[in-house]
């Protein structure tokens, strides 16, 4: 498996292609707020949100765009509560990959749910970097979505694999529009014109075929506040997703929903126009036990979220994500996690402290312990039309 520094190696070529300048903060999930090259802020941003050891990039000549297909196998509660049960489709965070997630799909389906990852790798967020149009993952949401919804219950589910190649990638790098430079006129999102992002698989502005079932959505980190972006009938970038009629519950797991200054924030403000939408359960989870003043990385990520150098000190969160953040989810249920951590790897380089604390055990949204206390949010759900 490729190390960090491949993977960073790859988000540095991609900036570069575009020639990005220096400039303030940009969007990164939820991390650094410093004045330096976005290249430089993507690094740091990948240290903190990357598993060590995967070779995600192989030697020219064995690379593959593709995508295994995802087995949603019935856990040991039963085949029963698989059938009765909505399908959970978790959506993993900002430069973060399909198989950080896995660990935390079979905790769902060790208790019965049918559970399955967004299939996208890291290195396709590439396009999305400073805070550009979120659209390129808003398809992937769309696609898995659209893919549990059609399962014949019947049978195992195979989700599968969509086609992205690196033309596609370089094409939406070049093209997605937002961001600092103003690709396609502006930084707003009430402004993006509509640029269809590639990949064959993706059906764009297609009616979802009718369903008796819906999803339930577990995103994490940045894509917390972009699966809000799917639920909304506004339309953003050229299309309406309008996922509210697709989905039964979201669930956010340290998305930094409060509002913040720069064009890093502009698509949160985006969402935060409107409160969580009718028909559709809602649950903010924020973790504790990192405070603002324990660690350089932290006291960074928490001012970059919006909040006073002065005052961040005091502030409890996650140690990316300060709680009263993850909560700012006008309309959503809340829930707190305590002695839980963002993510499930850091480096020691960048993060310590919080390296540190994982070793030791810490846990992180995705483990089981904490896994089963989503679930418990969950059970209230369960028989709902």
């Amino acid at each position: 498996d490729m190390s960090v520094l491949g993977r960073l190696a790859a988000v540095m070529a991609a900036a570069a292609l575009a020639m990005v300048p220096t400039s303030e903060s940009f969007m990164t999930g939820s991390m650094l707020r410093s004045k330096v090259l976005p290249w430089e802020q993507s690094m740091h941003t990948a240290c903190a949100c990357s598993r060590k050891g995967r070779r995600l990039l192989p030697a020219v000549g064995q690379l593959q765009w593709g995508h295994a297909s995802l087995r949603m196998a019935e856990g040991s509660a039963g085949e029963v509560r698989v059938a009765e049960r909505d399908v959970i489709v978790i959506i993993p965070g900002f430069l973060m990959d399909c198989n950080d997630f896995e660990p935390m799909a079979r905790h769902f389906r060790e208790d019965g749910w049918p559970a399955a990852v967004v299939p996208m790798r890291w290195w396709e967020w590439i396009p999305c970097l400073g805070g550009r149009s979120a659209r390129p993952v808003l398809e992937r949401i769309d696609y898995t979505v659209r893919k549990a919804l059609e399962w014949d219950r019947s049978e195992e589910f195979v989700l599968p694999p969509y086609s992205y190649t690196p033309v596609d990638l370089i094409s939406d790098f070049l093209t997605n529009p937002g961001g600092m430079l103003k690709v396609g006129g502006s930084s707003s999102p009430d402004e993006f014109p509509p640029v269809e992002p590639r990949g064959k698989d993706f059906v764009g502005d297609t009616p979802a075929l009718p369903s008796a079932s819906k999803v339930i959505l577990v995103a994490h980190s940045a894509a917390g506040w972009i699966s809000r972006i799917f639920l909304s009938h506004r339309p953003y970038g050229g299309r309406a997703y309008r996922g509210s009629r697709l989905v039964r519950t979201l669930i956010t797991l340290g998305t930094p929903h409060g509002d913040s200054d720069g064009v890093a924030f502009e698509n949160v403000k985006w969402a935060n126009r409107e409160s969580a939408p009718q028909g559709v359960r809602c649950v903010a989870v924020g973790g504790t036990g990192t405070l603002g003043s324990s660690n350089d990385f932290t006291r960074n990520a928490y001012t970059f979220c919006g909040f006073p150098a002065d005052k961040v000190v005091e502030l409890d969160g996650d140690g990316v994500t300060p709680l009263q953040s993850s909560l700012s989810f006008e309309g959503s249920e809340k829930l707190v996690l305590e002695e839980t951590t963002h993510a499930p790897s850091y480096p020691a380089a960048i993060a310590p402290e919080l390296h540190r604390e994982l070793k030791e055990g810490k846990r992180w949204y995705g483990s089981q312990g904490r896994v089963n206390a989503i679930i418990k949010a969950l059970e209230p759900s369960e028989g709902e039309g």
